[in-house]
């Protein structure tokens, strides 16, 4: 894997499913334009500590690079890019 530079970030694509109580499945990419992820590089240069390794944080379904590594989804992100921290305080 490698590591970001220039304020980005490597984004591990979650997706998260709602079950209805129909019992029919929505995919997280079939419900909003806001997608989430888990950092796993956090920008090093920033002025802010907006996200850290392992938290959950939401941005934009078109936002930043896309990158796959041993079949796992990656994303490329500006600190910019991101809406916000989920699980902020936790």
């Amino acid at each position: 894997m490698f590591k970001p530079i220039n304020k980005h970030l490597v984004v591990k694509v979650v997706e998260i499913v709602t079950v209805l109580d129909s019992g029919i499945i929505v995919p997280d990419s079939a419900k909003e334009a806001i997608e989430d992820g888990v950092v796993i590089h956090e920008v090093v240069a920033s002025d802010s500590d907006l996200a850290k390794k392992g938290d959950l944080v939401a941005y934009a379904n078109w936002a930043g690079v896309k990158h796959k590594e041993n079949d796992v989804e990656y994303k490329v992100l500006r600190e910019a890019d991101l809406y916000g921290v989920k699980n902020a305080g936790n």
